[in-house]
């Protein structure tokens, strides 16, 4: 299985992302349905799909 890593730049955009909407009131996994809607790059797609899916 080849597992992708996320840069520290996309890590620190992620978390930003991550925290602003939950800093708004939804819950992890509407977070994480709006995480995937919104990801353009395949490969953090699939991490955040992944998430979603063990979420």
């Amino acid at each position: 299985m080849n597992q992708y890593r996320l840069k520290y730049k996309e890590l620190a955009n992620y978390s930003r992302e991550v925290g602003t909407i939950l800093a708004s009131g939804l819950s992890l996994i509407r977070t994480f349905s709006i995480m995937v809607r919104r990801e353009d790059n395949k490969k953090i797609k699939k991490i955040y799909e992944n998430i979603y899916v063990k979420l």
